[in-house]
């Protein structure tokens, strides 16, 4: 019996996949200036605009007491505009494309229509320095562990925009958490 198998071709060279321990980890490239920061404002100016509707949405229910964005220790100024924060962050959910494995044969890298594939995408969260406009830290996330789609027909049913929510959970759990470890003092040594 052929048993088939779906794989991820990736947009970009970071992992999305969560380990089975927790969170994967954010690539953090300039080490000290992310420890520095203070402040950050979110960019959604560039993004579709389906996409900055989902990103404004979770700022305005996790900037609240109890929300997620109150454990980010940085502070949130909401236009990048009118005030200097010290970090831009921007925020983009690409679609991945599903291959298809056959055992004893080549990949079928045909894309399949979107309606069947808006599960496969992730959310890609980049830290920008503001005085130096250069990226500092990168993380990414897919919406759900990947092994229980297929079979949970609950997650089947989930819309694109509740995906990107979960998605974009993550991403600030993981920047959240790589935050914890990080601190100005410790921040020195690469």
């Amino acid at each position: 019996m052929i048993r088939r198998a779906w794989l991820l071709l990736l947009l970009a060279g970071v992992s999305p996949f969560p380990t089975k321990g927790g969170a994967d980890k954010g690539k953090v490239l300039d080490r000290p200036t992310l420890a520095r920061i203070e402040s950050y404002c979110v960019d959604t100016a560039s993004s579709p605009a389906d996409e900055a509707y989902v990103v404004k949405g979770f700022l305005k229910e996790e900037d609240k007491p109890k929300g997620l964005l109150k454990k980010l220790r940085w502070r949130r100024i909401e236009d990048c505009a009118i005030s200097e924060p010290d970090a831009t962050m921007r925020i983009e959910f690409p679609f991945l494309n599903a291959v298809e494995l056959r055992a004893g044969q080549a990949p079928d890298v045909r894309i399949s229509p979107r309606e069947q594939r808006d599960y496969f995408m992730k959310a890609v969260l980049q830290v920008h320095d503001n005085s130096t406009s250069r990226m500092i830290y990168t993380v990414e996330a897919l919406p759900l562990d990947i092994d229980s789609v297929e079979s949970d027909p609950v997650m089947k049913g989930t819309n694109l925009y509740q995906r990107r929510l979960d998605a974009l959970r993550r991403v600030f759990l993981m920047l959240i958490d790589n935050l914890r470890h990080l601190s100005p003092a410790t921040a020195s040594g690469n």
